[in-house]
């Protein structure tokens, strides 16, 4: 008010000058009341003051990369205000974000409202703040969007497996999620051929933020390298990594014997050697056990464990003993964990027969009388027989003719 007193005298008149100013636009009541002793009288004084508001809804967004997102833009009339406003939008980082405002400009009445739809795409990942400005002659508002544009990252630990024929490797596929992301990833793996891959699980959510694993299991009977795709897929988004896998051959062992075959006389015992070798990289202890077909003979190894280590070799003796002619076949079995192999040998034990042509001889004093002595092979006993003879009690004397006798299998000689 200015002057903020006026004075009167009798049936005259006065002015003030009231001004108003407001940096918000809105309806007011503005009152002046005047007081002069204990007289006081009031008037008051609309006062519009034109404007309008902007707003955003939501004004957080949030989309995976490749898809879209929007917000709301509401202008509202204050004060009365009717007009043109004009929309432009603006983004910060000012690349990789694309904004579109549609309707670009919106006409406001007294008291009305209108919108505008702000729709958002994006080639990169990452968080931006769109600036919202609204303007119409003097006057200008702005507002503005956080728009976080989500993604994921996928890899693998280890990214190169080395597994032996028959045996399986594992791989973590490591999920991570990007500027927000939040979804569920499908993920399925992609092996050549003489290669078995698999994920679980085979999809993954994550949240905005967050980060999930699945493991991806590998097992191939074929040596050789292979290179695996594992690509995970959320809508749009896709992504890819590769594992290399290194198929070696399976440690192991070798067993052989010196020989296949054993001639053993009967009563006496024969031996061969059991050689055992390291392959791809064993090493570890290889117990030895022995079974023989039919009964009738023992087989036994000495020592009955060899321990190998990577590319050594070791041997044990195998010692076969039976007093019953006959053929046999010895097993001897090499185990190791569950490694186990086997060889086989034949056993032949041979023996002879040797009888009279008489059991008693009637020898006349000065005279002489003879008995034929045969020697028969017993299950192929072959080679030089000797012979000998002896008298009990002494006096008479004895010789032999031949007194070497040779025998060939299944034949007998007197």
């Amino acid at each position: 008010m200015n002057p903020t007193s006026v004075s009167l005298t009798p049936v005259s008149s006065g002015t003030s000058t009231l001004t108003v100013t407001s940096s918000t636009g809105g309806a007011y009541t503005v009152t002046v009341t005047g007081t002069s002793g204990g007289v006081s009288h009031s008037i008051q004084i609309t006062v519009n003051v034109a404007d309008y508001t902007v707003s955003t809804n939501p004004s957080t967004v949030g989309f995976p990369l490749g898809s879209s997102g929007s917000s709301t833009i509401t202008l509202t009339s204050l004060g009365g205000f009717s007009g043109t406003v004009g929309l432009a939008a603006s983004a910060s980082p000012s690349a990789g974000l694309t904004v579109s405002c549609t309707p670009s400009s919106a006409s406001l009445t007294s008291g009305g409202s209108a919108t505008s739809t702000c729709t958002f795409s994006a080639s990169t990942e990452g968080t931006y703040t769109v600036t919202i400005t609204a303007s119409s002659s003097l006057l200008s508002h702005a507002t503005a969007v956080t728009v976080g544009v989500g993604d994921f990252s996928i890899s693998a630990t280890p990214a190169t497996v080395t597994i032996s024929t028959g045996s399986s490797g594992t791989s973590t596929i490591n999920l991570s999620s990007l500027s927000s992301f939040a979804g569920t990833i499908s993920l399925s793996a992609s092996a050549p051929s003489g290669l078995t891959a698999t994920v679980n699980p085979t999809s993954v959510s994550l949240s905005s933020g967050g980060s999930g694993s699945s493991t991806l299991t590998l097992s191939s009977s074929t040596v050789g390298s292979y290179t695996i795709n594992v690509t995970g897929t959320s809508g749009s988004l896709s992504h890819s990594t590769t594992v290399d896998v290194s198929v070696t051959l399976a440690p192991d062992f070798s067993i052989s014997s010196s020989t296949s075959s054993l001639t053993v006389q009967s009563g006496f015992s024969g031996t061969s050697t059991i050689n055992l070798a390291s392959l791809n990289g064993f090493s570890g202890t290889v117990t030895l056990a022995t079974s023989v077909l039919p009964s009738g003979s023992t087989a036994s190894t000495n020592p009955s464990t060899v321990t190998l280590t990577s590319g050594s070799s070791g041997s044990s003796t195998l010692t076969v003993t039976s007093s019953t002619p006959g053929n046999y076949t010895v097993t001897v079995t090499a185990t190791s964990g569950s490694l186990s192999h086997s060889i086989q040998a034949t056993v032949q034990v041979v023996d002879f027969t040797i009888s009279a042509s008489t059991s008693s001889l009637t020898v006349p004093p000065g005279t002489s009388s003879n008995s034929s002595i045969t020697l028969t092979s017993v299950n192929g006993l072959t080679g030089s027989l000797s012979l000998t003879a002896t008298v009990s009690p002494s006096g008479p004397t004895s010789s032999l003719n031949p007194a070497t006798v040779s025998l060939s299998a299944r034949a007998s000689t007197q």
